[in-house]
């Protein structure tokens, strides 16, 4: 019985031991994104230290109990013991023996001189344009240290800068004294700077970590023991989640005096784009006006920098004809290019940082099994390099077009053709002729970017900071409108497609009536809805958007917007192939119809995005937006012997008086963007 009471009292207190572990004490920042969101318990939390915790928390087992409050008081809690563990701690030697670091670092910040978006008379390549500028800085605080050290080493290089310092209180300096002029640089952390800020200098680098309160070495213990984990089985965690949250940090919007100077030399840039290649670039022959990505880029850069330039676009049929063009300065860039450093490199090119991808798919007769002995590409097209290199062991027939192409697979004289995916899918949009041939995607994507000669690197220098300032979700939204814009069933293809039909029922005068309607019936559905999904596409909302607009203002009736969007979707593509993509966006489009009312409708918003309108009260929008996000879950698509799953992330916006289409999408998408944060597959509103 002795025995039995030890051993009980043993597991007893080793159970109460543990639940001890479990409830943790964390220092919260109020509201301090995009480091950690929310400045309460009934705020939704996100941001890279918050995700950081919920992962620690997966390796130990603990339960946060949070304290919010500003960084002076949640050290002094530390300090107290008052709260367990805080994140965003720099070490420094003063502070050893106050607090336990941790054996890693949680991240790494940096520390930058910045100044307000109008102060256009400092610039990073002449640290002199820094003299007589007012900073105000915390007394005794890190900062101060950081910026002494640089002024010391800057001083013993022979460069004295004379800045005007004023010490005060740390709580006291106010960022919004500074965006309003009442100072010219701020010394902040890249984690915390403002978007509208301007980096000037980078004094330093420095670990932060999260820190444990003095008396609990028992979490200490167990955080480096997580840590550890972590570190050995994802040794680039800390780097992948600063990537996620801080991409927009130190971004710069103005022009160095090099590129200045190149803009003024320049008055005429001349870019050469190619034939009917949009998203990239689109040509209107008779008011040769030039659309798509490109014609977007260019204009983002004057307003982004202020620079007005005249651009002139050469369209060219050749990638070889536009080579040579460049290199002979009849043209000052090619876009897009194949991001290719060593090709370029050769050819006295240089590249810009990548914007998109260009992926590749063979198509061949539906009827026949796959066979690459014979392969047809299209001359001078992005295609002709890649089948070359990723064809060693196959025939290849160069075309004049892509309809040359198709032709030879139809007739049989090739086995299949490599096309890029952008111009297949405008050529095939809504043909009957090709409507036997089968496609896949292709390995080896082509990475793009734009290709300029090597002395005029400040035009590459410039579009890089562009597409610093630019978000890669942005960038993908327009190629994928741009798309979308490109896929017209036109009069000619109308004619290739139906000409026998044609040119008998022309003796016929009712027959031809009664093809053409049928004809333009089918035209109007290839139009209007989405080919993959059968969903209707975006064009056909406007006019229900405007319908439920009016009767919501003078018949009272509510209606909601719903976005979803397909969570970690390109992680299924690149896993599986864009075919087990097209089976999971077939079934989420299913879902989502099964899911709503007869009156409501249902839209394919483009990429992984669906939209419904939804014409119901709130509470009933909110219910069913969260029974499909379950039955999206539930749902295994299997895809040969795979049975893979998806989530979705649902933004909603709801009429409210005073709306307008682009206030609802702009909310709707900003509760999209919420909730992805939040950590996805879930209802935000």
């Amino acid at each position: 019985m002795r025995r039995f009471f030890a051993a009980f009292f043993v597991i007893f207190s080793f159970a109460y031991s543990f639940a001890e572990l479990k409830n943790v004490r964390v220092g919260y920042y109020r509201d301090s994104p995009p480091f950690m969101n929310g400045k309460s318990e009934s705020d939704p939390k996100g941001g890279y230290a918050y995700e950081y915790l919920q992962y620690i928390a997966s390796h130990t087992g603990w339960k946060y109990e949070y304290v919010y409050g500003e960084f002076d008081e949640l050290y002094q809690k530390l300090l107290s013991g008052e709260i367990d563990i805080l994140g965003d701690i720099s070490y420094y030697k003063d502070r050893e023996g106050l607090f336990h670091y941790p054996d890693y670092p949680m991240g790494t910040e940096s520390y930058y001189l910045y100044t307000s978006t109008p102060k256009a008379d400092v610039y990073a390549s002449d640290f002199s344009t820094l003299n007589g500028k007012t900073i105000w800085i915390g007394t005794d605080s890190y900062q101060k240290y950081e910026l002494e050290r640089w002024l010391g080493i800057q001083k013993s290089k022979g460069r004295e800068i004379d800045l005007k310092i004023t010490e005060m209180n740390y709580e006291d300096v106010h960022w919004e004294d500074f965006d309003a002029g009442k100072f010219d640089i701020m010394l902040s952390m890249d984690s915390v700077a403002e978007p509208q800020w301007e980096p000037i200098v980078k004094l330093n680098s420095s670990d932060i970590y999260l820190v444990v309160t003095k008396n609990r070495t028992d979490l200490l213990d167990e955080l480096n023991e997580a840590l550890s984990e972590i570190y050995i089985s994802e040794p680039y965690y800390n780097a992948k989640l600063w990537d996620k949250y801080y991409t927009s940090a130190a971004q710069t919007k103005r022009l160095s005096a090099a590129e200045k100077k190149w803009f003024e030399e320049n008055g005429t840039i001349r870019i050469a784009v190619f034939r009917d290649d949009l998203p990239f670039a689109g040509y209107d022959e008779k008011s040769e006006d030039v659309s798509g990505l490109v014609r977007f880029f260019m204009d983002e850069m004057s307003e982004t920098f202020m620079v007005n330039p005249n651009i002139e676009y050469k369209v060219f049929d050749k990638y070889t004809d536009a080579e040579k063009a460049l290199s002979e300065h009849e043209v000052t860039a090619i876009f897009p290019y194949a991001f290719d450093l060593e090709f370029a490199e050769k050819h006295g090119f240089m590249l810009s940082k990548t914007f998109a991808v260009n992926e590749f798919v063979f198509v061949y007769k539906n009827s026949e099994s796959i066979s690459m002995d014979t392969i047809a590409v299209e001359e001078g097209k992005r295609a002709q390099p890649y089948a070359m290199t990723s064809f060693k062991n196959s025939r290849k027939v160069v075309c004049e077009g892509i309809d040359d192409c198709l032709k030879k697979i139809a007739k049989g004289e090739v086995t299949g053709a490599v096309f890029s995916n952008y111009r297949l899918n405008r050529a095939l949009f809504g043909s009957r002729k090709y409507s036997n041939m089968k496609v896949f995607t292709l390995p080896n994507q082509f990475q793009l970017s734009m290709c300029v000669n090597a002395e005029d690197y400040p035009f590459i220098s410039v579009f890089n900071k562009l597409l610093n300032t630019i978000p890669a979700e942005d960038i993908g939204a327009r190629t994928s409108a741009f798309s979308m814009d490109s896929k017209k069933y036109t009069i000619k293809d109308f004619i290739n497609d139906y000409f026998a039909l044609i040119a008998t029922c022309l003796f016929v005068f009712m027959a031809v009536l009664l093809a053409l309607f049928a004809t333009l019936d089918r035209l109007k559905l290839a139009i209007n809805y989405d080919v993959l999904t059968h969903l209707q596409n975006r064009r056909k909302l406007t006019p229900y958007m405007k319908q439920a607009l009016t009767k919501a203002n003078t018949k009272g009736e509510p209606f909601s917007i719903l976005i979803f969007d397909l969570d970690d979707f390109k992680k299924v593509n690149d896993t599986y192939g864009h075919a087990a993509g097209d089976e999971i966006l077939k079934m989420a489009a299913n879902t989502i119809s099964k899911g709503i009312k007869q009156n409501d409708l249902a839209f394919r918003w483009g990429g992984e995005e669906f939209l419904v309108l939804m014409k119901a009260e709130r509470e009933i929008v909110l219910k069913a937006a969260e029974r499909i996000r379950a039955d999206i879950e539930k749902q295994r698509v299997e895809y040969g012997t795979n049975r893979i799953k998806i989530t979705a992330t649902i933004g909603i916006s709801s009429f409210k008086e005073g709306s307008t289409p682009e206030s609802m999408f702009l909310e709707a998408d900003s509760n999209l963007y919420k909730g992805k944060n939040n950590g996805k597959n879930q209802v935000s509103y």
